[in-house]
């Protein structure tokens, strides 16, 4: 995994964490399969709504959950603010 692909891994798991398992330590690859896209995503320059629909796509459509849009958007504009 690449210094982004970690970075935004932590970012999924301490900002983002629509299911709330950042404190259960057998968890903490729960995200893992969202970080690819997450990182397309940077790489292309994306905008912060742009990761933002995409992170409420995963936690309503693919998670499941109604999630949080005010946490969403914080995680969003903390991935945007990434330097690649």
């Amino acid at each position: 995994m690449d210094k982004l692909s970690r970075f935004v891994r932590t970012i999924l798991m301490h900002e983002w964490d629509p299911i709330g398992v950042v404190d259960e330590p057998a968890a903490q690859g729960e995200y893992d399969d969202y970080v690819s896209s997450v990182v397309r995503l940077l790489r292309r320059n994306a905008s912060v709504d742009d990761i933002y629909r995409h992170l409420r796509h995963l936690e309503t459509d693919m998670i499941g959950l109604p999630g949080d849009a005010a946490r969403t958007r914080r995680a969003a504009e903390v991935l945007a603010g990434l330097s690649l």
